[in-house]
């Protein structure tokens, strides 16, 4: 049939992957702050666990947690010491907007509390909208949650 010309040529389509709302863009520092964890082996002590929390208009890393543990805790020490240091003030009032993806520990109905208490508005990635994450990622110079 090749050889005859009667093949239908086939037109492959790729698939649209479009994010259904579209990534904040922040237009001044302590505006949007985006947090996220990334594990690492080391061969001495096992899996340790890195909590980031990253200004998105000035690409600084606010606050950090280094644990050997994953758990809502080491989230929120890594925000304390982001708003100990960025919001000596206080953050009530300054509209911060926390990014997270939807993991348990942000997800988590005691760090959900935390973030009503201060005032925090909690904004969560959409399911498999790698382009959201890839600011956090971009900036721990790794993958999501692979390294």
């Amino acid at each position: 049939m090749k050889e005859n010309g009667l093949m239908v040529s086939q037109r492959r389509q790729k698939a649209k992957r479009v994010a259904k709302r579209s990534k904040p863009r922040a237009d001044r520092p302590r505006q949007y702050w985006g947090i996220d964890m990334t594990k690492f082996m080391v061969p001495s002590v096992g899996w340790v666990y890195l909590v980031i929390v990253v200004d998105w208009f000035t690409k600084k890393t606010v606050g950090w947690n280094l644990s050997l543990r994953s758990r809502a805790a080491k989230w929120k020490q890594a925000l304390e010491m982001a708003i100990e240091r960025e919001f000596r003030e206080g953050v009530r009032g300054n509209r911060l907007c926390l990014i997270s993806d939807n993991g348990s520990q942000p997800t988590s109905t005691s760090f959900m509390g935390d973030m009503a208490t201060l005032g925090i508005k909690q904004v969560f990635t959409s399911n498999g909208n790698g382009e959201t994450q890839k600011g956090d990622e971009d900036h721990q110079g790794g993958g999501y949650m692979d390294k």
